[in-house]
Formats: C-alpha cells, structure tokens, sequence
C-alpha cells in the first residue's frame, strides 16, 4: 500500500468556508502553520459551491451555521460534483447536540471540528481527513488506470467477468469470421532498420488498422511481431462479420498502398501487406493468471493463418466459405485449389475489390449508398 510523504500530504488541496472572519483567519493561520501551501478561503457561502468545482480540494472545512447558504445545503450541491460516497468535508460547528450531528452526516460529513478551535486538535483532524482523501485518489487512480490496461488487452465482456468473477469460461463460436494479416518483406526490410523507427513503423500501422476494426465492429485478438490478427462475429453475433472482415482488409490494403507509395517517392525500402480470411467455427478464452492474454483456437483459426501465408503482396485471400458471404459484393478472382500444410487442397479466392455498383469509385475500395442501403437490409433481416 502507498504511504505518502510529508510533502504530498502538504500539497493537499483545502478549501474553507466560514461566514466569521475571524475564524476565517484562524483557520487559515493553523493550516499555513501547518506547511499546508494549497489553501483557499471565503466568507461567502453562497461561492462555496463555484469554488469547490473549480478547486477541486481533496479536504473542505465547511462552517454548518451560514447567511444566504447553509453548510446543509452546500454538501448537498458538492454531492453532485463529487458521486462519492462520503464527501471530503470537515464540519465547523459550535452545535454540539446529536440531531445537528447526525443531520451532518447524513448530509455526507466526514468529521466535526467544534469552535472554539483548539489548535493541536484541528491540525490532527485536518492531517487525518487529507491524508485518507489522498490515499483514496491513489487508490481509484490506480484502478482507473489497471481498467484502462485491461479494457486495452481484453475485449469488455472478458474484462467484466474477471472483475465480477474472477475467471472467465472459454466460449465456442459457431460462425465467425478471422482476418490475418502480416508484411511481405518485412524480415529484409526491417534487418537495415534502427529499432526504435521499427517499433514507430509497426505502431503507426497497428494503431491504425485498430481504428479500421472498430469501425467495422470487428474483435481485435492480438499482434504477433508484424501480424495482426481480429475476428468478426464474436462476442456478439453478426450475420455480416465476413464482409466487414473483408471491408476492413479493403480499408487496411487501401493504406498499406499509401505507406508504400510515400516510402518508395523517397526513395525507401519498405514492406507490402498479406491478408488472409476464413470463417468457421472457433473457441475463444483467457489464458494465464498473472499476465492475462486473450486467445482463441481452431481449424478456422489455422486455416486463417495459411490463408495469410498463401497470398500475396498487397492481395486479400479468401477461402470457399468466406466468399460464399461475401460474393453479392465483391470482385472476386478464383485461384484453384492450393496445396495446404495438414489440409491438403484448399480453393483460394482473391478479393480484387467491391463490384462497381457498390463501388464509390473505380478503386472498389470505398462502399457507395447502394452497399450500405443493402448492407443495412442484411442486418435488418438477422434482428442485429
């Protein structure tokens, strides 16, 4: 567990409000007594709120009995700033009784310091109250940021299980549809290249085919050195995840061509992108206990992954089940049967582009109003 220093206990944020000057005054003596040096103050109540949400204190000294505002009142308007569920606030009161106490805490108080003040007593409290608040942003802080890393490696429906569960059951897939792809001359290109521009390289196309996908409501799976690999159809059912697989191999080739053509006017060498594509069947699940990955397994997966690896530089390879989803809208070149590593002869399709009816332009690159309006009855027609 964190423990804070001296000076960030310090550096604390605190905000007081008392209608009395002259309490006022003391109050902001004790805490610049204190070595506290992120203090501010008013006298008005009716600013407590405006200050509060623009200060942000991690500690408020907040006087009950006010003109215009009470001390009630202001907690209850903090209580919409803050969604906590107990606000960062010591009570300053002369009101000893239980009922004004208990009402203070119902308001959302954290503590009491009774006027007159005694010194040593408000330095204790106010020490406790900042030291706990900034321990409890370290806290949330950290687990905000833990959520992030893990909504950045695991798909959300995996991330809620493990947190409401702690595990998560692996899931077989019926139909779903897997994109491979990876960098024909990679090895000989990248052997010339200084580390650091090889990771910004890979960055500036990974980061962008992750934008591809989640336009095309496609499941980022994971990269292995320069392959990238995502699914369509999981965790949610789809009835078009191979056209959007295919979409967004269109999407991925179209900028791929762009790096290159940039690359080769100044005179670089540079990589050419293989894709791959099948559907079928598949388990999805989360292995490891300290270091989870998302992964998934099967002949879908596989044959995929050999579908990647027999096609070509800047082509998109299909197999007879993808292009069975997706021949309404594409070009499509038949490349026979082709002899596959522990599957024998397997039928190759390349994806030459969308059918010019479908087609923004001649680079069948880009879906026109009549794919979407199609392409809007299909998903109409499965209830997705």
């Amino acid at each position: 567990m964190k423990t804070l220093t001296e000076q960030e206990i310090l550096e604390g944020k605190i905000l007081v409000v008392d209608d009395m000057p002259a309490d006022l005054m003391l109050l902001e003596e004790i805490l610049a007594t204190a070595g506290y040096v992120n203090v501010r103050g008013t006298s008005d109540g009716r600013e407590a709120v405006d200050l509060y949400r623009e200060f942000r204190p991690d500690l408020m000294l907040l006087d009950i009995n006010m003109p215009y505002t009470s001390g009630y009142e202001i907690m209850e308007q903090i209580k919409e700033i803050e969604h906590t569920r107990s606000l960062p606030i010591l009570v300053l009161t002369a009101m000893t009784d239980h009922e004004s106490r208990l009402r203070a805490l119902g308001a959302g108080a954290r503590d009491f310091l009774t006027k007159p003040f005694d010194m040593i007593e408000a330095r204790m409290r106010i020490r406790s109250l900042v030291e706990v608040r900034l321990l409890y942003k370290h806290l949330t802080d950290s687990y905000e940021e833990s959520d992030r890393l893990l909504h950045n490696i695991l798909p959300a429906h995996v991330v809620q299980d493990l947190k409401v569960l702690g595990s998560h059951t692996p899931t077989r897939y019926e139909d779903v549809s897997v994109l491979f792809t990876d960098f024909e001359g990679f090895t000989a290109v990248a052997a010339d290249m200084p580390p650091q521009q090889l990771i910004q390289e890979l960055q500036v196309s990974f980061t962008y085919f992750d934008t591809i996908i989640q336009r095309r409501n496609l499941q980022r799976l994971k990269t292995i050195g320069d392959a990238y690999m995502c699914a369509g159809g999981m965790p949610e059912d789809s009835a078009t995840h191979a056209l959007d697989c295919v979409l967004a191999a269109l999407d991925m080739r179209r900028f791929m061509e762009g790096r290159l053509a940039e690359k080769s006017a100044a005179h670089h060498d540079y990589w050419n992108i293989r894709i791959g594509v099948h559907t079928g069947p598949l388990v999805a699940g989360v292995i490891g206990k300290e270091r989870f990955a998302y992964d998934v397994w099967g002949d879908t997966v596989n044959l995929a992954s050999r579908l990647e690896s027999n096609s070509e530089g800047g082509r998109i390879n299909v197999s007879d089940a993808t292009r069975k989803r997706i021949e309404e809208f594409v070009e499509i070149t038949p490349r026979g049967g082709i002899p596959v590593k522990h599957r024998g002869v397997v039928e190759m399709f390349f994806v030459d582009g969308l059918k010019p009816e479908y087609s923004m332009d001649e680079t069948g690159a880009r879906p026109n109003m009549a794919f979407l309006t199609r392409y809007q009855e299909l998903m109409s027609s499965s209830g997705t």
